[in-house]
């Protein structure tokens, strides 16, 4: 793993110092909107500190795996980025651009200039047919606590990823209504062992969905979904394709149980065919239940308990099936600061991969915890600090697949 000295302070912090100088020749009234509101530009400055940066099991030793006697790296991110909300008429446009300036003091090998950026046309066709066309495109450091053949990896991995989106919705009468969506998924890994998943998933949703007079909503969903990738997978030297055909029928309901709560709830089952080793295909019932509670102004609750099939994994051929529960609760004790803490529990099975299916490698299951803490503080009104900690915990049954890792991060962020 190559490694690089440690920049200087004085350039390490140019990014942040100026945000900060910035910051504080800020006026205490709001400045004039752009564009009525229309346009926000933004930048922001985070420094962060990772205990654990590549999730080396507990019991491994990082001078032979990383060449380093520290798992530990500090970073910082630097990023620029616009927003535009522009309405026109009945219609509407929605648009976001941001660059990413990713920079490790150790393992440079890391360093990344990302960038994120989307449309969204929303059209609306008289009273009754309204819809959104969209595209979107991400480059980003894949992540970096995969697994492949039971040990992380620390080979840099980039993710490209770009999506298609076409919805459109028509009321049929005022309760019932027809809802379709078409949407593609593409994805690269930039690392030749990551190869096999690459991707391109297309999947077509159609929902008859019946609306109360109170705007609850009652639906089935049933979708068909077509996997290629394109790289064969080697299992014992023999490439295996990995295409496959997914098909659903899900119920669901959307019901507001009172003026501070609402229900939703989905349950259905799915089937997923490989195009070569049959063995390893689905066929099983999934579900998710979530609640979100306000009990008061300022707090929100929200729960959510699943059993559902992961949409794409970014580094792993085949299926994972999750089961697992997420609370989240959101708190604003004062105007200008909010408290977030999100909990997570979840189990992972690995059920797809045709080197398991075929006993060539053992079988896996994880069980992964995460706690993430945010604190967010806007003593300006352009301007708000943030402060981030993070716990992860996995226990897996392949070895060398458990890992601890604590991260901690600061970040400036202006807003015109």
């Amino acid at each position: 793993m190559r490694r690089s000295s440690a920049p200087e302070p004085a350039r390490r912090c140019t990014a942040g110092a100026a945000i900060a100088a910035a910051a504080l020749i800020l006026p205490a009234a709001p400045a004039r909107a752009l564009l009525d509101d229309r346009l926000e530009l933004h930048v922001y400055q985070a420094f962060a500190h990772d205990d654990n940066l590549f999730r080396l099991a507990r019991e491994a030793d990082p001078t032979t795996e990383l060449g380093s006697p520290s798992r530990a790296d500090s970073y910082r991110t630097t990023a620029a980025g616009l927003k535009l909300d522009w309405p026109l008429g009945r219609q509407r446009v929605v648009a976001e651009l941001r660059f990413d300036r990713q920079r490790y003091d150790r393992f440079d090998v890391l360093d990344l200039d990302g960038r994120h950026g989307q449309f969204a046309w929303h059209w609306q066709a008289g009273d009754h047919a309204a819809g959104r066309v969209g595209y979107g495109e991400t480059l980003a450091q894949a992540s970096l606590a995969n697994v492949q053949g039971g040990v992380q990896s620390s080979t840099p991995n980039f993710l490209e990823t770009r999506q298609w989106l076409l919805e459109a919705g028509l009321a049929l009468t005022p309760r019932w209504r027809i809802e379709g969506e078409a949407h593609r998924l593409r994805h690269e890994n930039s690392a030749d062992e990551y190869r096999p998943s690459d991707a391109t998933v297309d999947s077509l949703r159609i929902r008859p969905v019946y609306v109360t007079r109170a705007g609850n909503r009652i639906g089935l969903e049933l979708q068909q979904v077509d996997g290629r990738l394109p790289t064969p997978q080697l299992v014992a030297g023999v490439p295996v394709d990995n295409d496959y055909r997914q098909q659903g029928a899900e119920a669901f309901v959307e019901w507001a149980t009172g003026g501070r709560s609402r229900l939703t709830a989905r349950a259905g089952r799915l089937r997923r065919e490989f195009r070569e080793v049959e063995e390893r295909d689905f066929d099983d019932w999934t579900w998710r239940l979530g609640f979100e509670w306000m009990p008061a102004d300022k707090l929100r609750l929200d729960a959510a308990v699943a059993k559902e099939v992961s949409g794409t994994e970014q580094v792993n051929v085949g299926l994972v099936r999750v089961e697992g529960l997420t609370l989240t609760a959101t708190w604003r004790p004062r105007d200008r600061i909010d408290v977030a803490l999100a909990l997570q529990h979840a189990g992972r099975d690995y059920l797809g991969d045709a080197a398991i299916v075929q006993g060539i490698v053992p079988p896996r299951s994880e069980r992964f915890e995460s706690a993430r803490l945010t604190i967010a503080c806007r003593p300006r009104p352009l301007l708000t600090l943030e402060l981030v900690l993070r716990r992860e915990r996995r226990d897996s049954t392949v070895a060398l697949g458990d890992f601890d890792a604590s991260i901690a991060g600061v970040g400036i962020r202006l807003v015109w």
